[in-house]
Parts: structure tokens; C-alpha cells; sequence
């Protein structure tokens, strides 16, 4: 099955995605899905090392032969505001020992 098909038979209280949804370009083709996952008042979570500020990521497309959808942090909130229909939206980067750049976490409410 596809996860732009996947339909579950009941939503969810939260949605949590670590480093996968920038692989969906461009990410508004999930937003609508994904907010049908989650319940009213539900959270929705994404981490993300790929993002304008990390240059470490620039180059992850070409030597991962994949379309990647890379935003700046400002974009990212953007879009889960937007996109996914999320109130009190937050961000924070958390330090990552494995990378130079922190894992930028967004989350916020769904509508």
C-alpha cells in the first residue's frame, strides 16, 4: 500500500515522523492525508535534519539518487501551520552527537 492511499480505520490522538516526510516532494501532496490520520485537538510531530540551514543536506539528493523536499526552518513551520492545519505550532533544535547540525523537531494541534 501506498501512504498516500493508507486511509486508518480510526484517527489518531498523535502523528509522530522522524527524518521521512522530506522524501514526499513536494510535502503538501501528504499534508491533507495526514491530517485526516489525526484526530481534533490530536498532535502531529516531525523531526528533520533537512532543511536550508544544515548544508551538510544539500547534497544528501544527489548522493542518495532521491528527491528531497529541503526548506528552511521558517518554511517548515510555514507548511505545518498551513499544509497540516496546525494550531500553536512550536520548533525546537535539539543537539544531534551523530551530525553537526541539531534535529529540528515542529510540532503543533490539529484543527
Amino acid at each position: 500500500m501506498e501512504l498516500l492511499d493508507y486511509l486508518p480505520e480510526e484517527k489518531f490522538d498523535v502523528v509522530f515522523s522522524m527524518a521521512a516526510l522530506y522524501y514526499i516532494v513536494p510535502m503538501e501532496l501528504i499534508s491533507k492525508k495526514i491530517h485526516q490520520w489525526v484526530k481534533p485537538g490530536g498532535l502531529f510531530i516531525a523531526g528533520t535534519d533537512c532543511r536550508t540551514e544544515n548544508t551538510r543536506c544539500h547534497q544528501w539528493p544527489h548522493m542518495l539518487s532521491v528527491n528531497m523536499d529541503i526548506r528552511s526552518i521558517k518554511e517548515w513551520e510555514s507548511l505545518f501551520s498551513q499544509a497540516f492545519r496546525l494550531t500553536n505550532v512550536s520548533q525546537i533544535e535539539i543537539p544531534n552527537p551523530d551530525q553537526d547540525s541539531p534535529t529540528l523537531f515542529t510540532w503543533g494541534f490539529v484543527q
